[in-house]
């Protein structure tokens, strides 16, 4: 949870999201699919958020180590 945590820290969305806020990691996740070689591919994990009430999927990028992307997730 660190190395996530630390990867999603570093991109300027999580920043802003939890910058000067009460934070914590509400769940961890890793998406599992087939590679091109046709062996999993494991290189994807999910950091949920949870600021102020809400919750955030942060979507990383666990081959180059980089945020894809920052989603609220929305209840309904």
């Amino acid at each position: 949870m660190n190395k996530l945590l630390e990867i999603a820290k570093r991109d300027s969305r999580v920043q802003e999201l939890v910058e000067r806020e009460d934070y914590r990691v509400a769940a961890i996740g890793r998406i599992v699919g087939i590679g091109q070689q046709g062996n999993h591919d494991e290189s994807v994990a999910i950091l949920t958020l949870e600021v102020k009430g809400r919750y955030y999927r942060v979507t990383i990028d666990l081959s180059n180590e980089t945020v894809k992307s920052v989603e609220e997730r929305v209840s309904g």
